[in-house]
């Protein structure tokens, strides 16, 4: 527009006038600036690129100065001088070319914009490595996501410079500029929605974690999604895949590959505990450990009553009611039929019980006559002998309790005296013997009852745990037997266990880890090595807790997680197969059929379109199936996804850029706003978003 130089009035444009804004004669075109050489280009396309860097790095400190200038300049009415216009007056004093035209000055504000925000993450990361906790802070806030910070500098200033080339106002710049700040994190925002729809909010997310954890951990290997999420809907997507032409065979191929490695981590557990293992080795181990817990049993027992020995002397006479009654009643007749009685009657028994008599007879008190005779001539009696009350010596007694107890604990079905003759025999002579102890003092009482006792606990043990085991002939069934009952308790394989020295007990662990998994003939291959997660799982719910905890007692703190942790991804694989699941596998046959005869029918009726669509339809469930079983898709859904702190810093930024272009009141306002925010973004942790 033309002006009247006398009146700054504007006027039409007549001759001899000047337009202000470009100060040439109106009605005259500017001359056009001269064209630069390609060298000179160079220097100024540097030049802008340092008046840009140096505006942005210093956007931050001087803006803040300028807004607390600003605010002295309210309270006391003092002027305040501001360094941010003077900067660009010092820029251009130092040489350096300002922009020309739209395009120069879009790209300084990029340029600028980008500056502005890496000085903000250096400014950052000096700060986080501050020995102030509270600077410390604020350091690791403003560093937070350096290249988003960046990327959205350029974006949002760009944005914001365009608009305002455009003849936009502040408002759709600052709108422009907050708009382009947010395209960087679109992409996150698309990773977001993601994860989001596959495994939920962060329950979901943690959910993942631990599963990918546990199947890696347990040797199954990255789970797929349905096995990560445990989402139903996944699930039943992963079922359908497996009866799809296209993601058949892909989905097999993943539960063959867990499947293998679940195998070879309890392989590897058993190896651990032992080379060799199996049904014979393990029974071999437990019936070489039973006797040799036998012979133990036998010695220490012996070496308690020995403890009992000190205390009661050999030739003390004990008598033995206790087991003569016991004689008594195990050869007693059958009232009323004697003829019957006699083949119901033991001759050992009947031997013993002969032979206790004629030894422990009861001895009347004699009279000792004297050899010198009276006055009338009879015998003087010069005293009696004492009399003997019934019984054996102590020792005698003891070694034939001990005898005893030999022919109970070496008792067979081919033994001529049956234990239910043996052990009534046993417990009269043990009652004998507490009666010897409690005669002779304290001292013998207590080592007979700590003796006593050590020997019953033995031999309940013998006879309610050990002696069914031991009576089985072949090492298998041994083994067998020394199992029974686990799924109940853990009574017989404790005892068994508690008998075996370490070894046998890892070869007896290692034997039962590898059998939990062996598949169903049906399932096996010619070597009977393919392992069986479903057979695992069934076989590992089988054995009471109690069962387990004696059977993989030798196991470390390690190896028992692991095994949890194997039984857990047997349970997770179990549930998504439930989902929609086909157990005869009839459909994934039928559908592979049906589709092949579709396929082959369009082409045979000339509609190769058809053809071409079934075959698109199997490529797309294959590349469906591929996806959902990849690895590093599953450990993306496990990604956290940051909350939009990470991007507050660049919005900040912008704001502080776009402010540079705003009247003095607004821009005060807005570098204040800034100030507020990062006050309040320094006591905001950063929060996975939900």
């Amino acid at each position: 527009m033309a002006f009247d130089l006398a009146t700054a009035e504007p006027v039409e444009a007549p001759r001899g006038m000047f337009d202000l804004a470009t100060a040439q004669p109106v009605g005259e075109t500017p001359p056009a600036p001269a064209e630069r050489s390609l060298p000179a280009q160079a220097v100024r396309a540097v030049g802008r690129t340092v008046r840009a860097g140096v505006q942005g790095l210093a956007a931050l400190p001087l803006g803040l100065y300028d807004a607390g200038a600003g605010g002295i300049e309210a309270l006391t009415g003092i002027p305040q001088t501001r360094y941010g216009p003077k900067l660009k007056e010092a820029l251009t004093a130092l040489g350096l070319p300002e922009a020309e035209n739209a395009t120069e000055r879009v790209s300084e504000d990029v340029a600028s914009g980008m500056a502005g925000a890496g000085g903000m993450v250096g400014l950052g990361r000096g700060m986080a490595r501050a020995g102030n906790a509270l600077v410390k802070r604020i350091g690791e806030v403003l560093a937070t996501a350096p290249g988003l910070q960046v990327t959205s500098g350029a974006t949002g200033s760009g944005a914001a410079s365009v608009v305002r080339e455009e003849g936009g106002g502040p408002g759709a710049q600052l709108a422009a500029g907050l708009a382009g700040a947010s395209v960087p994190a679109l992409a996150a925002a698309a990773r977001a929605a993601v994860r989001g729809t596959v495994r939920g909010g962060e329950s979901g997310r943690q959910r993942v974690e631990q599963n990918i954890e546990t199947f890696e951990k347990a040797g199954a290997g990255t789970p797929t999604v349905g096995q990560a999420s445990e989402s139903r809907v996944m699930r039943a997507i992963e079922s359908g895949m497996a009866k799809a032409p296209g993601g058949a065979g892909r989905m097999a191929a993943k539960a063959e590959t867990e499947a293998a490695g679940l195998g070879t981590k309890v392989d590897s557990i058993a190896s651990i505990l032992a080379g060799r293992t199996g049904a014979a080795p393990a029974g071999r181990q437990i019936k070489g450990g039973l006797e040799h817990f036998v012979d133990e049993f036998k010695a220490s027992s012996g070496k308690l009553y020995d403890v009992l020995d000190r205390h009661i002397p050999k030739d003390k006479n004990v008598q033995v009611s206790n087991s003569r009654a016991a004689l008594e009643k195990l050869n007693a007749d059958i009232p009323g039929a004697p003829n019957l009685s006699k083949w119901f009657k033991n001759a050992k028994i009947q031997g013993i019980e002969g032979a206790l008599d004629k030894d422990a007879p009861a001895t009347q008190a004699q009279p000792i006559i004297s050899r010198i005779l009276g006055a009338g001539g009879e015998q003087l009696v010069t005293g009696q002998t004492p009399a003997k009350v019934a019984g054996i010596p102590y020792e005698a007694l003891k070694k034939l309790r001990t005898l005893v107890g030999n022919e109970i604990s070496d008792s067979t079905i081919a033994s001529d005296v049956p234990r239910s003759k043996w052990k009534p025999l046993y417990a009269a002579l043990t009652k004998d013997m507490a009666a010897a102890a409690k005669e002779s003092g304290p001292k013998a009482e207590v080592a007979f009852a700590r003796a006593s006792n050590y020997y019953r606990a033995g031999m309940q043990r013998l006879d309610d745990v050990l002696g069914p085991v031991m009576k089985k002939g072949d090492p298998e069934d041994i083994f067998a037997a020394a199992l029974s009952g686990t799924k109940e308790g853990a009574t017989t394989i404790s005892g068994v266990m508690k008998s075996l020295p370490v070894e046998s007990r890892k070869v007896v662990a290692g034997t039962m880890l590898r059998r939990l998994g062996i598949a169903t003939p049906g399932k096996q291959n010619e070597l009977g090595e393919v392992f069986s997660s479903e057979t695992f799982l069934t076989n590992w719910n089988r054995i009471s807790p109690d069962s387990k905890r004696v059977l993989f007692s030798t196991l470390t703190d390690e190896m028992r997680s692991d095994l949890n942790k194997i039984a857990k991804v047997a349970a997770n694989m179990r549930e998504g197969s439930k989902v929609f699941a086909n157990p005869s596998g009839t459909a994934q046959a039928t559908m592979s059929g049906a589709t092949a005869g579709a396929a082959f029918m369009s082409v045979l009726f000339g509609r190769v379109d058809v053809a071409v669509g079934i075959g698109a339809t199997v490529a797309g469930t294959n590349a469906t199936a591929r996806l959902i079983t990849n690895p590093n898709f599953v450990h993306f859904l496990a990604g956290a996804t940051k909350a939009p702190v990470e991007q507050v810093p660049a919005y900040l930024n912008q704001l502080f850029q776009q402010s540079l272009y705003m009247k003095r009141g607004e821009r005060e306002d807005v570098r204040a706003f800034i100030k507020e925010a990062r006050e309040a973004l320094r006591q905001q942790p950063v929060q996975p978003r939900q």
